[in-house]
């Protein structure tokens, strides 16, 4: 049997705007047959977010993230300080 390619995705986000996208939009396109569930039939996928402290339960509750669960090894991190603003954006990716 062939081992699986191993892959990280990254997410870091903050604020409403950004979380409603995550949860509304992006998890959701994730979830499209032929998107998530069909690379991760072939790849070991472990999918970390990163968010403030505050944030990281609203994300954890959402109904979509279940499913996301289901198919790969997820890790959502409140690890971003609270007082994030956009102009730490560069800061934090790196």
């Amino acid at each position: 049997m062939d081992k699986k390619l191993k892959v990280l995705i990254v997410t870091v986000l903050w604020g409403d705007w950004h979380i409603d996208a995550l949860l509304n939009v992006n998890l959701r396109t994730l979830l499209a047959p032929g998107n998530l569930p069909r690379f991760a039939d072939s790849h070991d996928i472990t999918y970390w977010i990163h968010t403030r402290p505050s944030e990281r339960r609203r994300i954890e509750r959402a109904p979509v993230v279940d499913p996301i669960a289901d198919l790969v090894d997820l890790k959502i991190e409140g690890s971003l300080p609270e007082d994030m603003v956009s102009d730490h954006i560069f800061l934090v990716h790196h």
